[in-house]
């Protein structure tokens, strides 16, 4: 049993050191359009050192990285996204350049990687693709309605209203003032006859 591990250690240690070291690119041809932008990533493996990353022609195509170090024992630094944006049509290269790249065995790593790239004329607008716009129409004439108020009434309305108020008034007094002497004679008369 102590033998069997050690061996599976031996074989372990022996793939992470001579495993084979190397640049890569996850596209080697991009078809685009003009204004576009398209992305390729360039990883290392059991690899670390400088990478230039250049476009053949900047007239038609740009990239937003130009250099990068790579160390793939390090996380998150063993891949690198490369955006290309379009900028008119033609065919262009991006090379991907390892400068100065070594292996973890040592060994070192050069040559040039290439993305081809072809930039196509934006499709026109064919004349059936025109839209259609609508036939013109004369706008109807706003109407802005006229709002009488009707919190503030005019002098003649306050006039006639508190003329109605004060002759229902006078009304409701003479009544009560009929009814009153009513009652007086009433009372009257009815004391007289007491009295007789």
């Amino acid at each position: 049993m102590k033998r069997i591990i050690i061996f599976l250690g031996i074989l372990f240690f022996a793939s992470t050191v001579y495993a084979k070291g190397s640049i890569d690119i996850s596209k080697s041809s991009i078809n685009m359009d003009i204004g576009k932008t398209e992305e390729f990533v360039i990883s290392a493996n059991n690899a670390a050192g400088l990478v230039t990353i250049k476009s053949t022609d900047t007239s038609i195509i740009a990239v937003d990285q130009e250099k990068y170090f790579f160390d793939s024992m390090i996380s998150g630094n063993d891949k690198l996204v490369v955006k290309i944006t379009a900028k008119k049509a033609g065919t262009a290269k991006v090379n991907v350049v390892i400068e100065d790249v070594t292996t973890y065995d040592e060994e070192v790593l050069k040559g040039t990687k290439e993305v081809q790239i072809t930039v196509n004329e934006n499709n026109p607008v064919s004349p059936t693709d025109t839209p259609i716009e609508p036939e013109a129409t004369t706008p109807e004439p706003e109407i802005n309605p006229t709002i009488v108020p009707t919190d503030n009434p005019s002098n003649d309305e306050t006039d006639s209203n508190s003329n109605k108020i004060n002759s229902k008034s006078i009304i409701y007094i003479a009544l009560i003032v009929v009814l009153l002497i009513v009652i007086g004679f009433i009372l009257r008369s009815l004391l007289k006859k007491k009295n007789y």
